[in-house]
């Protein structure tokens, strides 16, 4: 692989930092999302270590250069979803 190789997956809790630091950097630093963690969290967070997006993350730094939200209207494995982001 080379270096900067872009990795596609659906985002864990222990994303949740980088993924806010990312809507600061190259959105808006004032937004809910990037600011209010607790916000954040109600809105993207599923069961377990479950978050409802799917990021695009540079192997070799890490750093999300991609993601893409979206909202469950119930815990099925089939259930409607609204697309964010």
């Amino acid at each position: 692989m080379a270096e900067n190789d872009i990795i596609i997956r659906f985002a864990m809790r222990d994303d949740v930092d980088k993924i806010m630091d990312s809507i600061k950097k190259h959105w808006d630093a004032n937004h809910i999302m990037a600011s209010n963690k607790d916000f954040f969290l109600y809105i993207f967070a599923g069961n377990g270590s479950e978050i409802y997006m799917v990021i695009a993350e540079e192997q070799s730094t890490g750093e999300i250069v991609g993601f893409f939200g979206y909202i469950k209207y119930s815990i099925s494995i089939f259930c409607d979803i609204a697309l964010i982001f």
